[in-house]
């Protein structure tokens, strides 16, 4: 069963968190950026979403989220 929308918002917004915690900035990535992070940790993202998402999916994801569509405002 894939999860939520919401559920996969949470979590893409852990795995920004995490990595900005370890020195990966993406709030500031271009779409190249991006997708060469995904590539490089397909897994990780997929552990953390805790499904078998395809790169695209998880760009699309991450794209949103370090675009502000993730973002609370506050």
């Amino acid at each position: 069963m894939r999860p939520s929308d919401a559920l996969q918002a949470d979590r893409m917004r852990a795995c920004v968190a995490d990595l900005a915690e370890n020195g990966i900035e993406l709030h500031y990535a271009d779409d190249e950026e991006i997708r060469e992070v995904v590539y490089d940790n397909l897994d990780y993202f997929q552990l953390m979403l805790g499904t078998e998402a395809e790169p695209a999916e998880v760009v699309a994801l991450l794209r949103d989220e370090t675009r502000g569509f993730g973002a609370q405002l506050v």
